[in-house]
């Protein structure tokens, strides 16, 4: 007798036979059903006992047979039944199993009259970026959208380009989109909407109260009804409650003018609605489905001084007469002192504006403010305020020897000096502890950087990370100065003339002694142009030399290189001009930011204009600025244009230029290197005589910084010719 019969003639003793290698398979890994229902069948072969179970949530309707058999050497027919599917698409699982080691799967699909429709917790619980399709009830409508509700839970369906919610409160809608996340609140961003049915009874639910005891901790990744109940202050299209007792303020998002909230500025309003994110630490938005006019707060009016030593967090109201103003706020001032009013956009009054304003007090990085302002009452007078003597910081001793409580900062009127920088609203001096932001200001001074200022305005801030003092100007004065936009121009050889810009706030003279040149404009006064004339050149490229003189300034040299006979000279065809953009980032992730059609991405503080390139305690890192897509001409030349370079030393600067997007992100097979020498406040130029057509380009800057805090330079913009 053989072996292998002994074994089989033991095994039917135990009451299984057993037919050769344990095996357990399927003929198919998957089987799909018709919405309409449907019956398919498919082999299974086993050589042990088997069992089979359904798994999945949705799984009535749906019907297999057999669920179990004996070891055979012949397949099993196995039958996969199911219903007409009203419902969502659908999947399930058929497992088999033999004895305690065999597994097969085989998943079953059915689709469903309502397709890939998910509930609203399940598209809570995908991440950002994925399409999703959901219903719900309408119990909530703000003009970028609505929240909808279903049984398992709330969701904020969201579109910015939306004007009004699109929707009718209490409808049925379907809505598809793609997932996304706003602070940390999961919402959909709408692509479609469908209105199932309309004038549906909907009960009112439990409104969570939201006050001072609570609205710090309330929980950002929910979308739920809540209630809110505080002074309504509304600046351009920004609607805020203060709520007594805490600097958290309720902020009414996209409301709907039906709610009549432009009539309740400075009451005391209760709004129910929908909790709609909370951007940062100061706000928390709501979705406005109802608002209670409790009437007029009854706020006392204090004085400035007394504001400034109230608890942060108070409500409060004051008077006084506006004595400076910027892009985000104003200067109050009374007999008693003076306060910043932060407005957070253009503020409604004007220098010289008596006004009487209640609000939210708020200590921000030492600066005691009031936020949420509402102006209750503005005489609209106009006239200069008077303001008090400066204190005179002009000299760098005294200007050394200025100090402020970085815990509460008093407001200084001051008189202030410095040199304009390139961003056009920082002034630097030699041997000073800090420098002077003109905050947010109307005008920029970008094309006066290198000239002296004198500013007398309201210091009311300090920034310890980078040591500046912030300074709302009253007055500005420039000394005189002169420059030339370019000191370098070029013509092609058949051009008869050229201009080249001047500016300047004084007089000024000029003066070539080159044969070439027919005419040119012999002087000016303030900002101008020298329009120069001359023949087409007909042989070798010539120079020219222009002489620009001020009293008591140094001269300005430009000089006019033509091109020798037949040549054409460079066509500006782009320029990247930075735009801010979408992240704050020193490391290693860079922002994306179309600039005229063209994509770069940006590794530096790119919330800022110009781009501040840099970080803190770098020691030769690199730092990049490269295209995400090609320009198409064949480029010859790129001038970079770099702003200030504070306290950071560029090691080395290089434009590598690329094939493809992948390769100028990684710096990999570059078509063309050149390296040059940074210079701050300074242009670079990068020459090429390779084919440049359609490529990709790549500034690498390597950079040192030391010390923990944030340095930079400024990458002002990039001009590329053809």
């Amino acid at each position: 007798m053989s072996a292998a019969m002994a074994v089989a003639m033991v095994s039917c003793e135990g009451g299984e036979e057993i037919l050769g290698p344990a095996s357990l398979k399927a003929e198919v890994p998957e089987v799909a059903l018709a919405a309409e229902g449907e019956t398919k069948t498919f082999e299974l072969k086993a050589t042990r006992d088997w069992s089979a179970e359904i798994i999945g949530s949705d799984v009535e309707g749906i019907e297999v047979s057999p669920l179990s058999g004996k070891a055979s050497n012949d397949p099993v027919t196995i039958t996969v039944k199911a219903a007409k599917n009203e419902g969502k698409n659908r999947t399930a699982t058929i497992k088999f199993t033999a004895s305690a080691t065999l597994t097969a799967i085989v998943t079953i699909t059915q689709e469903g009259a309502q397709g890939n429709l998910k509930s609203i917790a399940d598209v809570l619980a995908l991440s950002s970026g994925i399409e999703a399709e959901t219903e719900g009830v309408v119990v909530g409508t703000y003009n970028r959208g609505f929240v909808i509700m279903d049984e398992t839970g709330y969701l904020l369906a969201f579109n910015a380009a939306y004007t009004e919610p699109g929707v009718e409160l209490n409808s049925k809608v379907k809505v598809a989109g793609t997932t996304a996340v706003y602070g940390d609140l999961p919402q959909l961003s709408i692509a479609s909407v469908t209105t199932l049915e309309t004038g549906l009874t909907v009960a009112e639910p439990n409104w969570l109260d939201v006050n001072k005891d609570n609205i710090e901790n309330l929980d950002l990744t929910k979308c739920q009804p809540i209630k809110m109940t505080g002074v309504l202050s509304i600046s351009g299209y920004y609607y805020n409650l203060s709520i007594d007792g805490t600097t958290v303020q309720g902020s009414i998002s996209y409301p709907l003018e039906s709610l009549g909230l432009a009539d309740l500025a400075g009451h005391e309003i209760t709004v129910y609605g929908y909790f709609a994110g909370g951007n940062n630490a100061k706000f928390r938005n709501i979705m406005a489905v109802k608002v209670t006019d409790n009437g007029q707060s009854e706020t006392p009016v204090s004085t400035i001084a007394e504001i400034i030593d109230a608890e942060k967090g108070s409500l409060v109201k004051t008077e006084g007469t506006v004595m400076a103003i910027h892009k985000k706020g104003y200067i109050l001032g009374d007999a008693t002192g003076a306060i910043y009013v932060f407005t957070s956009s253009e503020p409604a009054v004007a220098v010289g504006n008596k006004i009487l304003i209640s609000g939210t007090t708020d200590n921000y990085y030492g600066t005691v403010q009031i936020t949420s302002a509402s102006v209750e009452e503005n005489d609209g007078a106009t006239a200069t305020p008077t303001y008090p003597t400066p204190v005179d910081l002009t000299g760098l001793e005294a200007f050394n020897a200025f100090t402020v409580n970085t815990d509460k900062i008093d407001i200084t009127y001051a008189k202030l000096s410095g040199v304009m920088q390139s961003s056009g609203y920082f002034l630097k001096r030699d041997g000073a502890n800090y420098d002077i932001q003109l905050s947010n200001i109307y005008e920029s001074y970008t094309d006066l950087a290198g000239a002296e200022f004198t500013v007398t305005g309201y210091i009311y801030g300090f920034n310890s990370g980078s040591n500046y003092y912030q300074v709302i100007p009253v007055s500005v004065e420039t000394e005189p100065y002169l420059r030339a936009e370019k000191t370098e121009v070029e013509c092609a050889g058949s051009d008869t003339s050229v201009s080249f810009a001047i500016k300047s706030n004084t007089s000024w003279t000029v003066s070539c002694d080159d044969a070439w040149i027919i005419d040119y404009t012999k002087s000016g006064n303030g900002d101008g142009s020298v329009t120069v004339s001359f023949a087409e050149n007909s042989g070798a490229q010539r120079t020219a030399t222009f002489t620009v003189k001020a009293t008591g300034l140094a001269d300005v040299v430009v000089t006019l290189e033509q091109q020798a006979a037949g040549t054409v000279a460079p066509v500006l065809v782009y320029t990247l001009s930075p735009v801010a953009g979408k992240d704050n980032s020193y490391a290693s992730a860079g922002a994306d930011i179309d600039v005229d059609g063209i994509t770069w991405s940006v590794q530096g503080n790119n919330t800022m204009v110009p781009w501040r390139i840099g970080g803190k305690s770098l020691s030769g890192e690199k730092r990049l600025v490269y295209s995400t897509a090609p320009i198409a001409d064949n480029i010859k030349k790129v001038v970079v244009d770099h702003g200030s370079a504070n306290s950071i030393t560029v090691d080395n600067l290089t434009l590598t230029v690329h094939n493809s997007k992948e390769d100028a992100a990684s710096g990999e097979n570059p078509v063309s290197t050149v390296s040059v020498a940074f210079a701050a406040n300074d242009s670079v130029t990068f020459n090429s005589d390779a084919d440049w057509t359609g490529k990709y380009y790549r500034f690498t800057y390597t950079v040192t910084v030391e010390g923990d805090k944030n340095k930079f330079f400024e990458f002002k913009k990039a001009e590329f010719y053809k």
